[in-house]
């Protein structure tokens, strides 16, 4: 079998309430098979330039991009990054606030972020479950992968508060080693 796989641990579910636990393979189970495939007959090419290929989900509102080969960081860096919410600041650069609503494992959280309003459209957060594991392919091949996606769980412990509570139907990042270097894969 060439798909990967979440390689489960006794903490990886630790505390977390079955729906989001269920959730949360769904939406690996839906979404995995997009990270690599830049042929994928459900995505529609847009472009490429420089060194990413951008496509189109056919059905959906949803745009991925795939970058081969980038050379600065490994994969665990990259999700540390991602991960620590004191350095959104370095990829998000209109976040006005986050903040750590719970924490239930060291692989999931709830997470606010607030957004700087962006004319015409009024200032936008997200509530949201975010999740980290390790994938594994065939037996040598590993990736790291992270998603987030709105809950009500996240709602509940963060009211809207001069925002238009946006929805976040799935980030997902995939990062894994090639022979040319990093590969990152964003849906």
């Amino acid at each position: 079998n060439n798909s990967w796989k979440v390689s489960y641990t006794p903490q990886l579910f630790e505390n977390l309430p079955e729906s989001l636990k269920d959730r949360i393979e769904e939406l690996l189970r839906i979404y995995l098979p997009y990270v690599e495939d830049q042929d994928h007959p459900q995505w529609q090419f847009r472009y490429e330039s420089n060194g990413i290929h951008c496509s189109a989900h056919r059905e959906k509102p949803m745009i991925r991009s795939i970058r081969k080969g980038i050379q600065h960081h490994h994969p665990v860096e990259y999700l540390q990054i991602c991960w620590d919410l004191s350095r959104a600041a370095e990829y998000e650069t209109n976040i006005r606030a986050q903040s750590l609503l719970k924490s239930y494992n060291p692989h999931a959280s709830l997470v606010y972020k607030a957004f700087q309003q962006i004319w015409p459209m009024s200032p936008r957060d997200f509530a949201t479950a975010a999740f980290w594991t390790l994938l594994e392919r065939n037996t040598k091949e590993r990736a790291l992968c992270l998603i987030a996606f709105s809950c009500d769980e996240a709602d509940e412990l963060k009211p809207v508060e001069a925002h238009v509570r946006g929805t976040l139907n799935i980030a997902l990042n995939f990062w894994c080693l090639k022979d040319d270097g990093c590969f990152h894969s964003r849906i």
